[in-house]
């Protein structure tokens, strides 16, 4: 009799507890970094939340680092931000892309917001992961630049702007920062958040209407 059958059915089944062993270690990571700091945070405690061995958290990551990158890895690939990503670039009205863009930075924000507080405030002692972050840092610049070299392409862009000097604009104002100051700490809702992004993008980076000559 042929074995093909069971073995893809065991090989699926391996795949399948790999993976879950694999995102439950990624979300207790996520809480005790929020809960204690990245510093404090131990690989012996995330294995002791996760239920399993702390060898298997090392053969799995690597170290802390790596799970980081795993965290960031999965919000790019939750279905919510791809949607929205998928409408910012898709999107012809360069307002409506710009709007798709700032509710998508909104919606990251305002579902990892500690977490990613965790993580800078740990920046000046962590060299390791500051280099980290750096690579996500190039990886995201990168992406954004397509982008901005999209926006330009099709003459949207504003007349005084190079890609580079538009990608500088576009990556301040989109940094946490200032989410951190006025949804954080100045308690704007997150709709006015969007607001203020939208508008903002929309004026320094796009080239604005003619007026309408009157007759």
């Amino acid at each position: 009799m042929s074995t093909t059958t069971p073995r893809a059915y065991n090989s699926k089944l391996r795949a399948n507890q790999a993976e879950a062993t694999r995102n439950r270690i990624v979300l207790s990571a996520e809480t005790l970094f929020i809960e204690h700091g990245y510093e404090k945070t131990t690989i012996s405690a995330i294995a002791a939340a996760a239920r399993v061995a702390p060898q298997t958290v090392y053969a799995t990551f690597g170290s802390k680092v790596g799970i980081v990158t795993a965290i960031l890895d999965r919000i790019r690939r939750d279905e919510r931000f791809q949607a929205l990503h998928q409408r910012a670039m898709q999107t012809l009205d360069p307002r409506q892309s710009l709007h798709a863009v700032a509710h998508l930075i909104c919606e990251i924000y305002d579902s990892r917001a500690l977490l990613f507080e965790q993580l800078l405030g740990t920046l000046a002692i962590s060299q390791e992961l500051a280099s980290q972050l750096q690579d996500q840092y190039l990886h995201d610049r990168k992406l954004s630049r397509i982008y901005m070299a999209s926006l330009h392409t099709r003459g949207c862009i504003r007349e005084d702007l190079d890609i580079e000097r538009a990608l500088d604009i576009f990556w301040v104002l989109i940094n946490f920062s200032p989410y951190q100051m006025l949804v954080r700490h100045c308690h704007w809702s997150s709709q006015a958040y969007v607001d203020w992004l939208t508008d903002l993008l929309c004026r320094e980076l796009l080239r604005q209407p003619q007026p309408q000559p009157s007759r």
